[in-house]
């Protein structure tokens, strides 16, 4: 048995393993990163970046159709050769920054040997280390029957490898991913359908901002398919058929469709029985059970980022990655912060913190477009922005329009410090940030 043992050892290449991995070298030069890809992991190379890339395509289309232009002049093949560059450049750009890190670009998977835990790649290297950071991410559950194909059944790994733009698609799933497609195919002249288990959209927004929402997907002539779980895929002469039943009341029906968008949720990399067989606490879904440091309740086994489950943010994974590494040296952790959860859609939708309207203080904003410069400029339409408060100081906000991420990542990183009416009366170079919040009014 080949061992090397380190003082560092991490497991995944994303977003949570770079920057455990950049939190390391800090402290020590003994790190090794055993990663299954290329560094930046799913969230740049296939999922996350790719997504973004065609979606500021989407909105150059929409500029450009409004100056009479024809949108067409942004192809497909366009888009995704650019869409190559930048990923290049960023892996590259992540690597060098990783110089003192060893990188060995493997599969791995765990064992135990002697009460200890191995990471173990394909070809059998054996890596322990006096810490272990569990960070590889999560992977696409699958819907019974038919297998992802990348050409009719598609995983959002197709923001990476898009060869054609269909006419028509079902997208299965209304969580970031499925709303991010649905909105940026609808863009580019898709007829999407939008399945989903669920009664409505956005369960984790108010009511008010799910109307909005719900409007904007419904005039880019998207169909929504509410109270629909997938149950299996099946294929005959006509397409994909969908067979779903509802969770209400329990009616079943099936659908038929030529291309379909798998964005069914996550899990673990590995199964629950695989890790309970290893002594880790896991959920049913194969995500580590974690304090709030990430460890695991296996002693010097962290497990960060997806890895621990919900909720499934970069930015979360990065901050969980830093605070795992400077526990294991013995410094204290960072009071977790309110992580902003931002939805890419064409308009954007973020929030973050309590959202309580029975009770909290509302404040809300809905502004019109010669208000408000960036939205009057690029054509997009009304916007709502909303915060709750206690004290009038901030809770909680969630917003949809240009630019709601920066502003709901601005109110989340004062909210501890403070209050909304000192925030209203002071100044900043972003102007449409300020904008929302100068026509917030408490209601």
């Amino acid at each position: 048995m080949n061992v090397q043992s380190h003082r560092i050892v991490i497991i995944g290449g994303g977003p949570s393993a770079i920057a455990a991995a950049l939190e390391a070298t800090k402290y020590t030069h003994d790190i090794v990163m055993v990663s299954a890809e290329p560094v930046g992991g799913n969230a740049v190379l296939h999922s996350l970046v790719p997504s973004k890339a065609l979606i500021e395509a989407a909105h150059h289309r929409q500029y450009l159709a409004r100056l009479g232009a024809d949108p067409g002049t942004i192809t497909l093949s366009r888009v995704m050769a650019l869409q190559e560059e930048q990923i290049k450049t960023i892996v590259e750009t992540t690597q060098k920054a990783l110089n003192q890190v060893q990188t060995v670009f493997a599969s791995a998977h765990l064992e135990k040997h002697h009460g200890e835990i191995h990471v173990v790649t394909d070809s059998q290297q054996h890596f322990v280390g006096e810490t272990v950071i569990i960070a590889n991410g999560s992977r696409q559950r699958l819907i019974p029957g038919l297998k992802p194909d990348g050409q009719t059944v598609l995983l959002p790994r197709a923001f990476h490898t898009l060869k054609s733009i269909p006419q028509s698609l079902a997208i299965i799933g209304a969580g970031a991913t499925g709303l991010e497609a649905a909105s940026l195919f609808a863009h580019f002249g898709t007829h999407v359908t939008l399945y989903t288990p669920l009664p409505q959209l956005l369960p984790q927004f108010s009511s008010p901002l799910r109307q909005v929402f719900t409007h904007h997907m419904e005039n880019l002539g998207i169909q929504m398919q509410f109270n629909r779980r997938i149950a299996s895929l099946t294929r005959n002469d006509e397409g994909i058929i969908l067979e779903w039943n509802n969770p209400e009341t329990g009616d079943k029906g099936q659908s038929v469709h030529h291309t379909i968008f798998l964005a069914t949720g996550r899990e673990g990399m590995w199964t629950a029985d695989e890790l309970i067989h290893l002594g880790f606490d896991v959920d049913p879904q194969g995500f580590f059970i974690t304090d709030r440091i990430g460890q695991t309740n296996v002693p010097h086994v962290y497990a960060v980022g997806d890895a621990q489950g919900r909720p499934l943010l970069a930015n979360k994974a990065s901050w969980q990655g830093v605070q795992a590494v400077r526990h294991a040296f013995g410094h204290a952790a960072s009071t977790p912060p309110l992580f902003v959860e931002a939805i890419y859609t064409i308009p954007e939708l973020a929030r973050f913190g309590t959202i309580d309207p029975d009770n909290l203080d509302i404040w809300e904003a809905k502004v019109d477009h010669p208000l408000m410069y960036k939205p009057f400029l690029v054509g997009h339409e009304l916007g709502l922005l909303r915060v709750y408060t206690h004290h009038d100081r901030i809770e909680g906000a969630e917003a949809i329009g240009t630019q709601a991420a920066d502003v709901i990542s601005l109110l989340a990183m004062v909210n501890p410090h403070v209050t909304l009416p000192q925030l209203i009366q002071s100044s900043a170079a972003s102007p449409t940030m300020m904008e929302w919040l100068q026509h917030l009014h408490r209601i």
